[in-house]
């Protein structure tokens, strides 16, 4: 069935049409079609009225290196959210830059800056409505999961994913006090920075954890369960990247000894999505976590890569035991999914604010409000 086109025109809010200036404007705007979708695409539209985020940008910026043959990262789409602004991109060479899975934004904001751990897709939520209701003085680093793009080392557990966010939390912030928001199950990683920042001799002033479950939040607390495993989680795996998952770790070492619980789980979902969609496998897909997915015959997972790197980082989070618990200085913000049986349970040092609805309600319809909620823990 053959695409129908966005009429760019009829998306009311963008500025007047300036037809792309140059080659590399040309260019850039044939990927841009191609993302969006549209007819035709202006030099000063603007990426986030497009209806653009980051995993957008995340995509973008993955074409775009695949056209011109020079690193750019999601960051740069952020910042530079126009055809015309994303044209400098190409001419800039700068001597140092941060990691590529370390995304910068509103960074001439005037108040101490803020780390945002991702949740268990390993790519943060990022989009302009988020970020005006977080406040444009508030500057926010969002970090996304390495080993989503090629070269990247593939890490396997929460130490080592807490150690690498650290050294790049330090080079924009060498000293403490620090201010980390860490979202869903990988309110692991945010804790565990915070327990490495302080055996170093650091301070976190503020660990804001996102609707983490409760037996996350359990783990947390030094509460850990004989086996720990998050379903939900498998579920979203299996259900956008349906590829037989036992089959990489077949071809792929560092999974040999990747629990065999969580793989059973992905894989009995996998079954259970296929039989419910036997006659064709195709969903709108949420989130591609770096990976191209094609939406016309099939689902098809463009890189391998991203699924090995969401394995490891939930079987990580599985294996992981914190070297001590920690309840100081931590800021809860819950679901619907938190009962008040739940909430009675947690040490009264967690001050807790509950969002009136369920978990992915706070990062779409409750957007604004979760927002708010985290600007007033820090």
């Amino acid at each position: 069935m053959q695409d129908t086109k966005i009429n760019r025109d009829s998306i009311t809010y963008l500025p007047a049409y300036e037809a792309p200036v140059g080659e590399k404007e040309v260019a850039l705007a044939a990927i841009w079609l191609r993302e969006f979708n549209l007819d035709r695409i202006g030099r000063q539209d603007d990426f986030f009225d497009l209806g653009g985020d980051s995993h957008k940008a995340f995509e973008l910026a993955l074409h775009i290196e695949d056209v011109f043959g020079v690193p750019v990262e999601s960051s740069s789409i952020i910042e530079r959210s126009t055809i015309a602004r994303q044209a400098e991109i190409l001419d800039d060479q700068p001597d140092e830059n941060l990691p590529a899975w370390l995304i910068g934004t509103n960074m001439s904001g005037s108040k101490p800056p803020v780390f945002f751990v991702h949740g268990a897709l390993g790519v943060t939520y990022l989009d302009r409505k988020f970020l005006g209701y977080m406040g444009k003085d508030l500057p926010v680093y969002f970090f996304r999961l390495p080993g989503l793009k090629e070269g990247e080392s593939f890490l396997r557990s929460v130490e080592e994913i807490a150690s690498t966010y650290i050294s790049a939390l330090r080079m924009v912030q060498s000293k403490g006090p620090y201010r980390i928001i860490a979202n869903c199950s990988c309110c692991l990683i945010g804790s565990e920075m915070a327990l490495q920042l302080e055996d170093d001799g650091d301070t976190v002033e503020t660990l804001v954890l996102v609707d983490p479950s409760v037996k996350i939040m359990d783990k947390v607390l030094g509460k850990v369960s004989p086996k720990l495993k998050e379903p939900g989680v498998a579920k979203l795996v299996s259900k956008y990247f349906v590829e037989k998952i036992d089959s990489f770790r077949h071809e792929k070492p560092e999974l040999a000894d990747v629990d065999d619980v969580w793989v059973a789980e992905i894989e009995r979902f996998a079954r259970k999505y296929r039989r419910r969609h036997k006659d064709v496998l195709k969903v709108n897909a949420l989130v591609s976590a770096g990976s191209t997915i094609g939406i016309e015959d099939d689902i098809v997972t463009k890189d391998a890569d991203v699924i090995r790197a969401l394995i490891m980082l939930n079987d990580g989070m599985t294996k992981y035991r914190p070297a001590r618990p920690r309840s100081e200085g931590i800021q809860l913000i819950v679901s619907q999914r938190w009962t008040s049986k739940d909430l009675l349970r947690l040490p009264n040092s967690i001050d807790t604010q509950a969002i009136p609805g369920g978990h992915f309600e706070m990062f779409d319809e409750l957007l604004e409000t979760t927002a708010k909620a985290m600007r007033s823990s820090l």
